[in-house]
């Protein structure tokens, strides 16, 4: 969570060696512990401490300038009341997205395909498999950026026959999707990581899991 105007007020007074006069209270909850760990802490080993805290925070340049842009000896600014996001911030959180397929499939994310029953939503995901498999660009045109590897298809709604029979017309072979069961009973759903697949296996490029009103990728 983005720190509040208080909780930069608050993290600006301690490091400045400022006595805090309600501070900690007006922090929000998840920003507090920091604040009352600071508090606790001799002025001198705040610096050090806050550095750390923020050490893993993509956003932490972004923290301490405005930290220190907080003049502690003046009054707290006032909150501002709720902020609505903008195209603005849309550009600035797609800028730091890596993408799997460009615009529309980010990397290491869940991806949700939502519409009435019937309307496609499987033959669309088995169109991806078929591309990702047979090295074909992506549905607008761009180039496959997914290196040949089976799809892992998490069978929901229990139709393994359907995605059997629609391989072969996809013209696809059997290995190129592989089910979260073992060999022996492949209708069980067995977590990925009880699965094997023999030595030298490709590992799965995506995961379906389709459902009836959505599937997710």
């Amino acid at each position: 969570m983005t720190p509040t105007t208080a909780d930069f007020y608050a993290i600006a007074k301690l490091q400045a060696s400022q006595s805090l006069n309600g501070e900690l209270a007006r922090m929000s909850d998840p920003w507090r512990p920091l604040g009352e760990y600071l508090a606790n802490l001799t002025p001198k080993r705040r610096p050090k401490a806050l550095e750390v805290a923020l050490l893993l925070r993509p956003d932490r340049d972004a923290i301490i300038k405005a930290i220190a842009d907080i003049d502690p000896l003046k009054p707290p600014p006032t909150a501002s009341g709720p902020q609505f996001a903008t195209a603005a911030d849309l550009h600035r959180v797609a800028t730091g997205t890596r993408w799997v397929w460009d615009g529309w499939i980010p990397t290491a994310c869940v991806v949700g395909i939502a519409s009435p029953e019937g309307t496609g939503k499987t033959r669309f995901a088995l169109d991806l498999v078929r591309r990702v498999w047979l090295g074909m660009p992506w549905p607008d045109g761009q180039p496959m950026t997914l290196a040949q590897a089976p799809t892992l298809w998490v069978c929901s709604d229990g139709h393994h026959d359907e995605i059997a029979e629609n391989l072969a017309a996809l013209g696809l072979p059997d290995e190129a999707i592989v089910f979260p069961a073992p060999p022996d009973d492949p209708t069980r759903t067995a977590t990925w990581m009880q699965t094997t697949h023999g030595t030298g296996s490709k590992t799965p490029s995506q995961v379906f899991g389709p459902r009836s009103r959505s599937s997710t990728l």
